[in-house]
């Protein structure tokens, strides 16, 4: 049996790209996106034994009139509500994707300026990531709060 320098080569080659595939990937996917730590608890909230809970609950600070918010939604909780408060004197505008923050737009709703608004409250087709764009207008910076509160029936989340 010979030796082949070049397929060693290649074989190399294709092994490091294919290690260094996900760390490049989570390393500039993850630049304007904030990730909620599911385990972590609210010290203003209790999960209640109804099977409702506070998934997500972040300042609105985003300096270039944007903001992307993550959050899941399982089997056990598929229902859920958004909402969104804002401090600012402009409109914003919110959508709420599937899998991705460019995916497919499964709830919008605009908030006027200095008021708080409540997107539909929703059950999710399919489980998994959902991720909510927050917008102003012309692009001003942000101001304001937004929660997500994800349960296992309607009147959980209400």
């Amino acid at each position: 049996m010979k030796f082949n320098k070049k397929k060693c080569l290649y074989a190399t080659i294709f092994l490091v790209i294919l290690l260094l595939t996900p760390v490049i990937s989570i390393f500039f996917a993850t630049d304007n996106i904030n990730f909620k730590d599911n385990n972590q608890t609210n010290d203003n909230f209790e999960i209640s034994n109804f099977g409702s809970k506070l998934d997500l609950d972040e300042d609105l600070t985003g300096k270039h009139g944007n903001q992307i918010e993550f959050f899941i939604v399982s089997k056990q909780l598929p229902w859920y509500k958004v909402w969104v408060e804002d401090t600012s004197d402009h409109d914003y505008y919110i959508e709420v994707c599937m899998n991705n923050p460019d995916g497919k737009v499964v709830d919008s709703f605009n908030v006027p300026k200095h008021t708080a608004k409540t997107g539909r409250i929703l059950k999710a087709n399919s489980f998994g990531d959902k991720y909510i764009n927050i917008k102003s207008e012309s692009g001003y910076p942000l101001s304001g709060k937004i929660c997500v509160r994800v349960g296992s029936t309607e009147q959980d989340v209400h």
